[in-house]
């Protein structure tokens, strides 16, 4: 694990990008946003980071808020015990989406050492550099709410990397400027969930494209996972996960 605050150099993903085998075991969506009628069964956390005009109440939006899906499938064909995350999007995604809407994607591992070879400032890097790719390719104009995420320039997408930091949190810091705080574009709420959290994606104007974006971040953290796997070496290592202690001998690759 590095001890920086800045980010480092991408990785080249271009000759496996989107050929590689999944690695995600699950995935987990957060929608922001307005709903005139919320899905069944549906309940919203409040977000004071979500803001609607008048206007944009007076079309018709009756709940706002973050809406939080369980642990989704990342394939069809593993979509047999949970959902497949494009199933629960297009069935919870919100009607009325802004700027101030992020789409937040939590990602879920089988072992603790695939989750701690993502804990490198090359990774929030290479998700940057590709993502961005990925905007480009779409088209997505000049003033959609990802270019800021992608320059820096939004205070909950800050292009600042505290694995160690936030690897041990275990309460969820509203404080956007602390040293180590959760607001980075990846975070590393192990403590808490178990996950690796990127913040980078804004709602975007459609399900469809949400569902794209999503998709297009697995791809990125597939690829990354393989072109970084360089030599292995077996080590011990211990975890906590609640009150319970997951000790384990796993095999790291770095």
């Amino acid at each position: 694990m590095e001890k920086r605050h800045n980010l480092g150099k991408p990785a080249n993903l271009d000759k496996v990008l989107g050929k590689t085998r999944n690695r995600v075991f699950r995935v987990g969506v957060e929608l922001e946003g307005g709903w005139g009628a919320l899905p069944k069964g549906a309940r919203l956390l409040r977000d004071g980071s979500i803001h609607f005009s008048d206007e944009e109440i007076g079309r018709g939006i009756r709940n706002v808020g973050e809406l939080t899906s369980p642990p989704l499938a990342v394939s069809e064909k593993e979509a047999i015990s949970t959902l497949y995350y494009p199933t629960w999007m297009q069935h919870s995604y919100p009607q009325f989406v802004n700027g101030s809407c992020g789409l937040h994607v939590h990602m879920s591992f089988k072992s603790a050492l695939t989750y701690q070879r993502l804990m490198t400032s090359q990774f929030p890097a290479t998700v940057l550099a590709y993502m961005g790719r990925w905007a480009r390719n779409e088209g997505l104009g000049e003033t959609h709410g990802i270019w800021p995420r992608l320059m820096g320039k939004n205070e909950y997408c800050q292009h600042t990397f505290y694995a160690d930091d936030q690897v041990t949190r275990v309460d969820k810091d509203y404080d956007h400027f602390r040293v180590g705080n959760r607001y980075s574009v990846i975070v590393y709420p192990w403590s808490r969930h178990q996950t690796v959290e990127c913040r980078l994606l804004p709602m975007m104007e459609n399900c469809e494209l949400a569902i794209r974006a999503v998709k297009a971040l697995l791809d990125v953290t597939n690829a990354f996972l393989v072109v970084t796997a360089k030599r292995e070496e077996a080590i011990k290592g211990e975890y906590r996960a609640d009150e319970e202690k997951l000790s384990e001998e796993k095999r790291i690759i770095v």
